[in-house]
């Protein structure tokens, strides 16, 4: 979505600006130390983060920094270096002090922040499915309000995002996790649309194999709708909206079993690639060797374990307990997981040595 947007003239032009404004401070040690007096230390790129989601952090830093930036370029410590004497030193300095450059800047920040916002959430180190859908509808609506409800304005944002989200995103089980999220369903202000009833029905009909399962879930299901027995007492009420999506059902949907473990499991999916980095180093790490049609389904069953074992560690880090997203709480300044390098130990694959001939030899 981020990229599509960044193909409007306007947007690619703010965004190339502010990208030479970083580059050029960032290319000479001397000036990037003074900018750091400048700015308490903060910087304005983070390039360990996906490109197109770097282009508007840089922009937006750029942004937050505007006051410190002009103070910089203004100050006797610049005038009287030799870096503002050069050509390309002056030009950063005109685009700086620019009036329409900050204008279209404050626009494409204040466009696409709902969207950062839901990057962060699933670029984050807890479980997001439940929040996905949800996201999307809110940014929409914050794109809107930003443009004050000029059809001609926040229209072709709204059409890059349904593109985007009806080819390549959406999925019955993005529409299952929104209707299963306690937080949404029992919100007053959210819409429940056909697209999501229909997207949780079609889940629960790849899910739940089993005619066995299929029967419960439908008689479990007005239950849950009518928020009946322990789904109705005070404490599931509170919870809503103050346990994560999983948690509450671990904790309040013991009435409709069937139902609690589709929930459970669906509302504890991971959405990020930050998960499948993790996976395709492992995968990596232990496919260096040549291995057979045999081995290779251990190695696979041994990725597997793996990367399980990782969600579990991380969970019990957290005491077992994950808080609930909260949108508008949402920083995107602070640290991304993906700035982060896991610290994730070799496999020891030495067992597959052992294996007995006729397992090694094996077509």
């Amino acid at each position: 979505m981020l990229e599509d947007i960044s193909k409007r003239d306007w947007v690619a032009v703010v965004l190339e600006e502010a990208k030479s404004i970083a580059l050029y401070i960032y290319s000479h040690a001397w000036i990037l130390n003074t900018l750091r007096k400048f700015t308490g230390g903060r910087e304005l790129t983070r390039p360990r983060i996906t490109r197109f989601v770097d282009n508007y952090l840089t922009l937006r830093s750029i942004v937050i920094q505007e006051d410190n930036l002009k103070h910089m370029f203004s100050h006797s410590e610049w005038l009287s270096s030799i870096y503002s004497r050069h050509s390309d030193a002056q030009a950063i300095k005109s685009l700086l002090y620019l009036e329409r450059f900050w204008k279209s800047a404050r626009e494409a920040v204040s466009m696409t922040e709902s969207l950062v916002k839901i990057l962060r959430i699933v670029d984050g180190d807890m479980p997001a499915m439940g929040y996905i859908y949800e996201g999307i509808e809110r940014a929409k609506g914050a794109i809107k309000a930003y443009f004050k409800g000029i059809e001609e304005k926040y229209m072709p944002i709204w059409d890059i995002i349904d593109r985007r989200w009806n080819m390549q995103l959406h999925s019955p089980l993005h529409a299952a996790a929104a209707f299963l999220n306690p937080s949404i369903f029992y919100n007053p202000n959210f819409k429940i649309d056909l697209r999501m009833r229909n997207g949780f029905q079609e889940a629960m009909l790849k899910m739940a194999t089993a005619n066995k399962d299929k029967i419960e879930i439908t008689k479990e299901h007005p239950v849950y709708i009518n928020a009946q027995g322990a789904l109705g007492t005070d404490f599931a009420i509170m919870g809503r909206t103050l346990n994560a999506p999983g948690d509450w059902w671990a904790s309040y949907g013991y009435e409709i079993p069937t139902l609690q473990r589709v929930a459970i499991r669906i509302l504890s999916q991971p959405c990020s690639f930050y998960w499948c980095r993790w996976n395709s180093s492992t995968f990596e790490t232990i496919h260096t060797k040549k291995r057979n049609k045999t081995e290779l389904e251990k190695l696979n069953d041994l990725v597997f374990v793996h990367c399980n074992l990782w969600l579990q560690t991380i969970c019990r880090s957290r005491d077992g307990k994950c808080k609930p997203i909260i949108f508008d709480e949402i920083d995107v300044s602070l640290e991304w997981p993906t700035e982060l390098e896991p610290s994730v130990p070799l496999l020891d694959d030495s067992w597959l040595d052992d294996l007995p001939l006729e397992c090694r030899d094996s077509p």
